[in-house]
């Protein structure tokens, strides 16, 4: 097949989008998602990137400005302190920090890179492992009903942080509680733990993460039903499983 009757982007439309781009009326990422190509009066569209669109600009004598990226976060006391106080209250991950940092956003926000490097310069971040996981997870479901509860806190994004709190009976897979909280503490955990228990009966065991909201009152509130509790490894999030598979859902049928 030689260059011209290869599939090719038309000029009209090449050197339309170049003037919407150089308007500012479109963005790169509105533009690369849906790009014509014709081949023997056939017009297919495909998503492509960005240096072959600025290649077919060049082909029609266009040089459109490249934009550069949003300034840096520039990392100030404040902000290292506004994350370590974050973590020394949730002990979590640097996702759920980004989150909780970002709960009241028209009072303070910050970005994920920010949180990232903050956490770095505080020692507290790790790096994920990319080695294979070892074999040792084993598939186990408890024999009878209301024998364990899965419990955690997952933070919806829009059209605001708000941290959302799940309790999931192991047998049945019956979603026993999903209550929006005012802020991720073991005091709003507790409440709602609380009505579920007065409602369907106390299980042998709570299943949970190493959060913070998971001791303190709560902690409490397990000594006065006389209620065990098993905490997952540290991010090892496979391990309390049957909830955290709840969030995808909850997040797509909220789109």
């Amino acid at each position: 097949m030689n260059e011209n009757s290869r599939p090719r982007i038309p000029n009209e439309w090449v050197r339309y989008m170049y003037e919407k781009l150089e308007s500012g009326e479109l963005t790169y990422a509105t533009v690369l998602k849906k790009v014509p190509y014709s081949y023997q009066n056939v017009t297919i569209f495909k998503q492509i990137s960005r240096n072959t669109l600025k290649k077919a600009f060049k082909e029609i004598g266009g040089t459109p400005k490249i934009k550069s990226g949003p300034p840096q976060e520039e990392l100030t006391p404040e902000l290292i302190l506004k994350v370590q106080n974050s973590y020394e209250n949730y002990k979590c991950g640097v996702q759920k920090l980004y989150w909780t940092l970002n709960m009241n956003p028209k009072q303070f926000q910050i970005s994920y890179n920010a949180v990232i490097k903050a956490a770095k310069f505080l020692g507290i971040y790790k790096e994920k492992d990319k080695s294979n996981p070892k074999a040792y997870y084993v598939d186990y479901e408890a024999i009878l009903p209301n024998t364990i509860w899965h419990v955690d806190i997952h933070f919806l994004k829009e059209p605001e942080t708000l941290p959302v709190y799940g309790i999931i009976d192991d047998k049945s897979r019956y979603l026993l509680a999903l209550k929006l909280l005012r802020n991720k503490s073991s005091t709003e955990t507790s409440k709602v733990a609380i009505a579920t228990v007065q409602k369907y009966g106390a299980p042998f065991c709570f299943w949970s993460d190493n959060g913070k909201e998971n001791e303190g009152e709560f902690t409490k509130f397990l000594s006065t039903y006389d209620i065990q509790i098993r905490k997952s490894a540290p991010y090892m999030p496979r391990q309390n499983g049957k909830i955290e598979r709840l969030w995808p859902s909850l997040d797509k049928m909220l789109q």
